[in-house]
């Protein structure tokens, strides 16, 4: 019977291969020993392979086998489509395979649930996860409890249909934001409902509704959620949001001004705003100057000397040699223009007035400073025969 002593050039051939893949195989057996042992103490620099993590996460967010509806999915989408978060900790793999297992641990968590239990000594289990709102009966709820005022963006998740069903009926819809599915009544709207959540993206639509309604007590999780991601797209930081309503005084660039398509995003956009505004309400004086001087020139081609605009009970009694009839006739030629001039007036005092009513610091200083540059400038022609400032808007 021959040995490896009959044979040296074998034998160096096995001692090779034992030195050289003996340490691999004995590796790889150490990281199987540490996904389902976590708690030994040579694991802590154990690390779960990113080709393992993709594919569990594929798994999670694939309409076949998971749930894309959860919040970790919106997650990794907004990572995928935005290259300038690549680096970001929360775009990690494994912060997003964290995300989704911690909010649903279904199939394709099991490598999570084994290797990060409570014992687990792995550092890769203490990589930061995003505090999101459960994708289970969390948000449905908070998305439920929202739509009672029936805003736009609830289609998205709920049929428009069964909104205003559930609008007409408050105690319907307040039952069915706390998961009170048992009674009868509610079993068809119950399902209908959790269907039409699973077709849709639950933290985009629960996040636009905070966007436009910040201070909803819905909106707790959601302002946690943004205080870590303040920049992303679900929050208002972002240069992709969608303005706040704020009805209070408050600094910022991003808000509605006059017109959907009006929103700066950027400070040389709101830059340019601030100056387009400060125009508005010089030239709303400059208007109010040009319908003063059109008017005197009336008065004094028509009924003599001008008086006040604004208060003809002031105006000083004329002799009676002069006194104007007390009822003039109507004149096309004044009376016509002057009612355009008096709507033009109206509505460019009420879109100043608009302006301002977004509660917007620096636009609010813009509309002082233009009226007080339009005084500042036309107020001789405005003040010289008589005129009494108006305290009105318009």
């Amino acid at each position: 019977q021959e040995t490896l002593r009959d044979h040296p050039k074998m034998g160096r051939y096995v001692c090779v291969f034992i030195c050289l893949f003996l340490p691999c195989l004995c590796l790889g057996l150490s990281n199987d020993t540490c996904v389902l042992s976590p708690s030994t103490p040579d694991c802590t620099g154990y690390q779960l392979s990113l080709p393992e993590i993709q594919a569990n996460i594929g798994i999670l967010c694939s309409p076949g086998t998971g749930m894309p509806h959860m919040g970790g999915c919106t997650i990794k989408r907004i990572c995928d489509n935005t290259p300038s978060l690549a680096s970001d900790p929360f775009c990690n793999a494994f912060s997003i395979y964290k995300d989704l297992c911690l909010d649903m641990p279904m199939n394709g968590c099991q490598d999570f649930v084994s290797m990060c239990s409570n014992t687990s000594v792995i550092e890769q289990c203490k990589t930061r996860a995003l505090p999101l709102p459960g994708s289970g009966k969390v948000l449905p709820g908070l998305i439920t409890s929202i739509c009672q005022m029936s805003m736009p963006e609830c289609s998205q998740c709920i049929p428009q249909a069964l909104v205003q069903s559930l609008v007409a009926n408050p105690s319907a819809m307040q039952a069915l934001s706390r998961d009170r599915v048992l009674r009868s009544d509610l079993a068809s709207q119950a399902t209908q409902m959790a269907m039409s959540m699973l077709q849709c993206d639950m933290l985009q639509v629960y996040s636009d509704l905070c966007m436009s309604m910040p201070d909803m007590t819905e909106c707790s999780s959601w302002k946690v959620m943004c205080y870590d991601i303040p920049s992303w797209e679900l929050c208002p930081g972002s240069s992709q949001a969608e303005p706040q309503m704020r009805m209070y005084f408050h600094t910022g660039i991003l808000d509605y001004i006059l017109f959907k398509q009006w929103v700066p995003r950027s400070n040389w956009a709101y830059a340019l705003s601030f100056i387009a505004v400060f125009a508005a309400a010089l030239l709303h004086e400059f208007l109010r100057m040009m319908r003063k001087r059109v008017e005197d020139n009336w008065q004094r081609n028509n009924y003599g000397d001008p008086v006040s605009l604004t208060d003809e009970s002031e105006a000083p009694l004329m002799s009676s040699s002069r006194v104007a009839p007390s009822m003039p006739g109507f004149k096309p030629n004044i009376d016509i223009p002057r009612a355009l001039l008096h709507g033009l007036d109206v509505a460019w005092g009420l879109l100043v007035m608009l302006v301002a009513m977004t509660y917007n610091v620096g636009l609010f200083i813009a509309i002082i400073l233009g009226a007080v540059v339009g005084v500042l400038v036309l107020g001789r022609f405005l003040y010289s025969s008589g005129y009494k400032p108006k305290t009105s808007c318009h």
